[in-house]
């Protein structure tokens, strides 16, 4: 029932922030993506987002899938609602500063560079930050237990880097889901950032018989 239940969170995302013009591409994604939960581990985590890796394969493989940042629109109440929902989730597993940590980092690069640099309306800094691929990927790919580190200062730092780097590639190179191609190449170093923390355990979504203290010992 737990692999059930992953599997379908993985498809939902897929079908959430995935485009493409051949149906097969989403079954060849899906099966990456779920192959990529069971053969691809270090130490009980995902080397990478297993959606995030069916998505960018996919992209990359053939050339006709990709991420659509437009296809939810710009409405604030997409905003509210993804926003509202992420924070319930986040709270509820203690990853809430990593998504936070992300959308704040690519918000201020874009004030700054949108607003300061460029002199352009508000009205531009919105409309770039007011799309549902964005706030998706902020509030339920980024902070995934099983790819991001264990440490929470860690998760920030992360975080934030991913935020940077994604903005970059968006306003200089001008790439498409652009955090969604940062988030695939730097998930892999997880397993190296949690190694300057060996004592902290790996999340796990089981339940366990634990006393409180020691939870909150290994998700900090």
């Amino acid at each position: 029932m737990h692999s059930l239940k992953s599997a379908l969170i993985t498809g939902l995302g897929l079908s959430l922030l995935m485009k493409a013009n051949d149906p097969m591409l989403y079954l060849f994604a899906a099966l990456l993506a779920i192959g990529m939960k069971f053969l691809s581990k270090v130490k009980g985590k995902h080397l990478w987002n297993p959606a995030n890796f069916g998505i960018v394969a996919a992209a990359a493989l053939s050339g006709e899938a990709w991420i659509s940042p437009g296809q939810w629109g710009s409405s604030a109440i997409i905003v509210l609602i993804v926003g509202t929902a992420g924070l319930a989730v986040l709270s509820n597993i203690k990853r809430l500063e990593t998504g936070v940590a992300f959308i704040l980092t690519f918000a201020a690069l874009e004030y700054v560079r949108t607003i300061l640099y460029l002199g352009w309306e508000h009205d531009v800094l919105l409309l770039k930050l007011s799309n549902g691929s964005l706030w998706l990927f902020a509030f339920f790919m980024i902070t995934d237990p099983m790819t991001t580190p264990n440490h929470r200062k860690l998760r920030i730092a992360w975080a934030m880097v991913v935020g940077g780097i994604s903005f970059y590639l968006a306003n200089f190179y001008f790439i498409n889901g652009a955090p969604f191609w940062t988030l695939f190449f730097l998930t892999p170093l997880t397993p190296l950032l949690d190694a300057l923390t060996p004592r902290l355990a790996a999340f796990s979504w089981k339940k366990t018989n634990q006393p409180i203290s020691n939870l909150q010992n290994s998700i900090r």
